[in-house]
This record gives C-alpha cells, structure tokens and sequence, in this order.
C-alpha cells in the first residue's frame, strides 16, 4: 500500500513539474516572433523548393506504386500550404489507387479529400463525404483512426462556426462525438490529447505538456497542441500562459509555412499586439495572406 501511495506521489510530481516551472517573458517571446514574421518569406521559399523536387522526380518515374507515394507526399507538402493544389494529388492518388486496385488507398485519398474540405469549411461536400465513406467498423482498420479524428474535426469546426444540423446529435453534443469515435484513436498519439482538451474543454496541460516536450519543433504538432494547451488557460483565465503558447503555435507555423493556421488571428486580438502599431501590421499581413493563400472559406476577405 506505501508502494502504491509512493508511486502516486512520483506520478502527481511528474505531470506538475511542467506546470511549476513556466516562467513566461511575453516580449522576448513576441520579439522572437517578429524575428520568425521577417523570414516568412523564406520558409515558403524553401518549403516551396522542396515540392519542385518531389514534382521534378515525379515526372521521371514510371511505376505506378512509387507514382502514389510521391502524389502523396505532394498532397501532405500542400495541405496546409496550398489547398488547391493538395486536392489535385489527392485526387491523383485515388486514380492512381485504382489502377494498383489497393482499396486501401485509395481510402485514404477519400479521408486525404475529406481532410480538405473540412479545413477550407466546405461543410455539405464533406458531410457528403463522411456519408459516402460508411461505417468507420467498415474501413480497414489502420485507416480507422484517420476516419475518426476527420469526422472529430468537421464536428469540433462545425460547433464552433455555430452551423449544422440542429437534429444531428454529434453536432449538439461534442461529448457524443468524443465517446463515440475516441475509441478508435490511439492513446500514444498526439491527436487523442488535442481533440480530447478541444471537444471536451478537458484540463489536462499537464499531459499536453509532457506530450509537447517529446514532439519535434518546428511541427504543425507542435503548432496544434500548443494552441490547445493555450485555449484551455483561456478557459482558466490566465491570459498570460494563454498569449504565451499562441505565440509559440505561431513560431510552429510560420516555420513550417503553414498558411492554415489560426494562432495568429487569435494573437493579433491580443492587447499585446494593438498597442504596438508596427507588430499589429506585420501580424494582420500574414493573417491576411494566408487568407488569401488557403481560400479557407471561414477566414473569407470577400
């Protein structure tokens, strides 16, 4: 029983360490954003050198399985960059999926498409979509959790642009949506910690915390738990930590060039921000281009 008590303690000190140790500067951290703001055009540049490369290697290759996963690569290279051109190879793959016949893939062209039409808001198509893809018990069971965190996204967006089906249970209950397909998720994996804290509202930093410290930096994962981890001291009310890791998401996707991300549209919100004229500018520029860049239809300039 003494062993059982020690190893809690241990347990309850691993998880609170993370929490006792954030001393936070917001100034060196926006200032190290500027700097990371004044190169964006840098990152794009080299992220856009790299899918020249995959497309100059496409065009020389002449299997059809090596074709697949270079379409494929291209796809993930401008998911978040260029959604346009992402559709295109997805679309790419699913022929080319039909021509090797592996169902598998071409599910995952479907749940790659899918993806898509979620983050550009595009929400009839993609509740079509979800339809047409059937019963998650149905798909092969590797592509189980990509189905499920999907279908978690385009309820999670839905509720939060106030839209939907008002009879669709999921849409009125997120709790109903994280219990129903949660189980399909892989508790390892960093997507069960970011949808569990942004359909439930679940304080668990401490765990988020201790999941970013082993996620590589630069990341949209990095970039994605960060803005979770920054939602729920919203909730708490400390807008300092809150400020803090939104400008830590914000590093995450500009260096990676990520014109998807909503870190910045929250940041420029900030007091922070509106009182220094200069900063407000260079920040509601990137907002605005990466409008521009991702026709997310959500963040319309029109």
């Amino acid at each position: 029983m003494k062993l059982l008590k020690v190893n809690l303690l241990l347990l309850l000190l691993v998880f609170s360490m993370p929490m006792m140790s954030q001393k936070v500067d917001l100034e060196t951290s926006l200032q190290r954003l500027d700097s990371v703001v004044a190169v964006r055009d840098v990152y794009i540049q080299r992220h856009q050198q790299e899918i020249e490369k995959l497309k100059k290697t496409l065009e020389t290759t002449t299997f059809v399985n090596d074709k697949y996963g270079l379409c494929k690569q291209l796809y993930d290279n401008y998911q978040k960059f260029d959604p346009d051109s992402a559709m295109v190879y997805a679309k790419r793959c699913m022929e080319l999926s039909l021509l090797t016949q592996r169902k598998d893939e071409y599910i995952q062209s479907q749940l790659d498409i899918l993806s898509l039409l979620i983050y550009r808001g595009i929400y009839i198509s993609a509740r079509n979509l979800i339809t047409k893809c059937g019963s998650i018990d149905k798909m092969p069971q590797q592509l189980q959790a990509k189905f499920a965190i999907a279908i978690m996204d385009y309820y999670m967006r839905l509720h939060g642009a106030g839209l939907g089906d008002e009879d669709d249970p999921m849409n009125n209950n997120l709790k109903l949506c994280w219990n129903t397909y949660q189980k399909y998720v892989p508790r390892n994996i960093w997507q069960y910690d970011f949808y569990e804290s942004s359909l439930l509202h679940s304080n668990i930093i401490p765990r988020m915390l201790v999941r970013l410290r082993n996620i590589p930096q630069p990341s949209f994962q990095a970039a994605m738990i960060q803005v979770a981890i920054a939602s729920q001291y919203k909730l708490q009310g400390n807008d300092k930590l809150y400020y803090y890791y939104l400008i830590q998401s914000a590093i995450n996707d500009i260096s990676m060039a990520n014109h998807e991300a909503q870190s910045m549209l929250y940041l420029i919100e900030s007091p922070y921000i509106r009182n220094n004229y200069k900063r407000a500018y260079n920040y509601g520029m990137v907002c605005s281009e990466n409008a521009m860049a991702y026709k997310d239809m959500r963040r319309s300039l029109d």
